[in-house]
């Protein structure tokens, strides 16, 4: 008969229970990096996703504001044209009142490319009721 009280393995030696349980311990420790790791990974994409979203919406609401400011821009010149100003007077109400930088592209389309600054629109005239 065994003694109860008796080491089962000799003195010093690690059971195989805590060899598990080390071996265990240690898989945990290397998931939790791992997991570490990823969730670093994970917030720097997410930052950089964020930052491209920001760049993105900043990019389109610059565009839309161009937008409106040329289809203000055109209508503004439009209406002034229709008036009886010249190319060069809207071309100056344009800089000063809208701060356009370029207003070129909406003067050709309201007065037609190539025209001068004297230019009038031809049909300005019929417009008010005049004949030509």
């Amino acid at each position: 008969m065994t003694d109860p009280l008796a080491y089962p393995e000799q003195v010093g030696q690690v059971s195989e229970a805590e060899y598990v349980a080390e071996r265990v311990a240690s898989v945990i420790a290397a998931a939790e990096e791992a997991a570490a790791a990823i969730r670093a990974d994970a917030e720097a994409d997410a930052a950089r996703i964020r930052a491209r979203a920001r760049a993105m919406l900043d990019e389109a609401t610059e565009v839309l504001r161009r937008v409106d400011r040329s289809d203000e821009a055109r209508a503004m010149a439009l209406q002034m044209a229709l008036g009886g100003r010249t190319r060069g007077e809207v071309e100056q109400d344009l800089r000063t009142g809208l701060r356009l930088t370029d207003p070129a592209a909406v003067l050709d389309e309201v007065f037609g490319r190539g025209t001068g600054h004297e230019q009038r629109i031809p049909w300005a005239e019929q417009a008010k009721g005049h004949a030509p």
